[in-house]
């Protein structure tokens, strides 16, 4: 694997595993808001509960507080229908001294229960006062507590899925990286076969012939083909013949697996035709062949190769 090939398709995976720790992470925050969000509505229920029970209350309070003004008017007006009896009126109004402390202590009785009385209608308007108020912020709170939730859930659901799309493209990417690297190596292990085919050829050639000629060594990347692999043609820049190198082990009649790819710089026939080339690259001889990688190297730079042109 190419060392611009095997960093880019690291950086695709550890991008990948940071999305994915990311996820994990904003996984963790959403279950976090979720239980966050049932215990606010547990609360919510339990502000809504204590909201009805005030309710109650209120109206317990304020029939009592009514009740309470019915009896103290009633007894306003009987105070002002007859004057309180003096001692001595109620002592002539008794048969004996016994009746009248009776009276007075009757009459005593009856002050404390109106005292009493008017005690709690004060009690329950300022308790009124009060569950009003309660209510009226435990509402606030409710609404608010809701609120506030509920946001916190939509924010975390829009983070995962924009998490989530990102991961997928990553996945995809990486993918497609793989495959690349797959499809070089296809290519080298090809044109390995294709320099064992050629030196075998070689070697039997010249035991025929009686000389033994040298024999070159392996080329890393190639394609079925049996034209020998040459030596660097001196047209070529040296960033061109380590292109070459890489995408064919320098065999100028070189072929991809699948046809598509031809030639010293793995021409495809479009590219060939694009910088002036006719026919077959594979076909062309090897100063041709340099000439037009020259051309479309001052046209697009290295990009022409992704993989090869970035060592």
């Amino acid at each position: 694997m190419a060392r611009g090939q095997t960093q880019q398709i690291d950086g695709q995976r550890a991008q990948i595993r940071q999305l994915e720790a990311g996820l994990m992470q904003v996984d963790a925050q959403s279950q976090q808001a979720s239980e966050a969000y049932t215990e606010a509505d547990a609360r919510v229920t339990e502000l809504r509960g204590r909201i009805a029970k005030n309710a109650v209350d209120r109206v317990a309070a304020r029939k009592h507080m009514t009740k309470s003004q019915d009896v103290l008017a009633k007894r306003l007006v009987a105070l002002y229908a007859q004057d309180n009896p003096s001692v001595i009126e109620m002592m002539l109004s008794s048969g004996s001294l016994a009746d009248a402390v009776d009276n007075a202590d009757l009459m005593r009785r009856i002050e404390r229960q109106d005292q009493a009385v008017l005690r709690d209608a004060i009690r329950d308007r300022e308790r009124l006062v009060k569950l009003r108020a309660q209510l009226v912020a435990d509402q606030a709170e409710a609404a608010k507590t809701r609120r506030e939730m509920q946001a916190r859930v939509r924010h975390l659901q829009s983070l995962a899925a924009q998490r989530q799309s990102l991961l997928a493209d990553a996945r995809a990417t990486l993918v497609s990286l793989e495959q690349a690297e797959r499809d070089r190596q296809a290519r080298a292990a090809a044109a390995a076969q294709v320099a064992a085919v050629t030196r075998a050829q070689r070697q039997a050639t010249a035991q025929a012939d009686g000389t033994e000629s040298p024999v070159s060594s392996p080329a890393p990347t190639a394609s079925p083909d049996t034209t020998p692999v040459s030596s660097p043609s001196p047209s070529a820049s040296p960033h061109l013949e380590r292109i070459a190198q890489c995408e064919s082990g320098g065999n100028p009649g070189a072929i991809s697996p699948g046809g598509q790819y031809r030639g010293k710089y793995q021409f495809d026939p479009a590219t060939w035709r694009a910088v002036g080339g006719s026919g077959d690259p594979a076909a062309a001889p090897e100063a041709e062949q340099d000439r037009r990688a020259a051309i479309l190297y001052s046209r697009t730079g290295p990009s022409s190769w992704p993989v090869c042109g970035a060592r």
